[in-house]
């Protein structure tokens, strides 16, 4: 759109809090950025329809409702531009509020730890499996992680 305004020999003036209007067209031209229109005036509902994430409350609930709507659902839904992304930003939502104990409930120990580095894996481990750690290998890890391990494992002993 910028290579567009600027092809064209007009300018665009920003007006602030996401909105900008377009100099030197014919016709009274606004942009409106709703990534910093969402920010600025706070609009949970502009905010779905933006790349920030969705917050719990009436927009959300009001999206929730809409998509059970059978009247407003279409049979290819799925397919229209956007409806992953919003999807998703919903999903989120309710992953974040959901306790982290019900997000990990099913997964294997391998998957919960699923990319993670070595020295993060380490890290996890109970103080009773860190005890059982050789001071070689510890002595092998980086120096943050070598602090780490023996503040818990100092905890550990009082």
């Amino acid at each position: 759109m910028l290579k567009d305004i600027a092809r064209k020999g007009w300018a665009l003036t920003p007006l602030g809090g996401g909105y900008a209007r377009v100099e030197g067209a014919m016709y009274a031209a606004y942009v409106v950025i709703t990534d910093e229109v969402t920010e600025a005036e706070r609009d949970d509902y502009l905010r779905l329809f933006s790349h920030r994430p969705a917050v719990p409350g009436e927009a959300t609930h009001w999206l929730r409702q809409w998509m059970k709507e059978a009247k407003m659902k279409q049979p290819d839904m799925e397919d229209l531009p956007g409806f992953a992304e919003l999807f998703r930003k919903s999903l989120r939502k309710a992953l974040d509020e959901m306790p982290v104990e019900e997000r990990l409930e099913g997964l294997a120990p391998e998957q919960r730890l699923a990319g993670l580095a070595t020295e993060e894996v380490i890290l996890a481990l109970p103080v009773e499996v860190l005890q059982m750690l050789s001071e070689e290998h510890v002595r092998s890890l980086p120096a943050d992680v070598q602090e780490t391990i023996r503040k818990r494992l100092q905890g550990a002993a009082h």
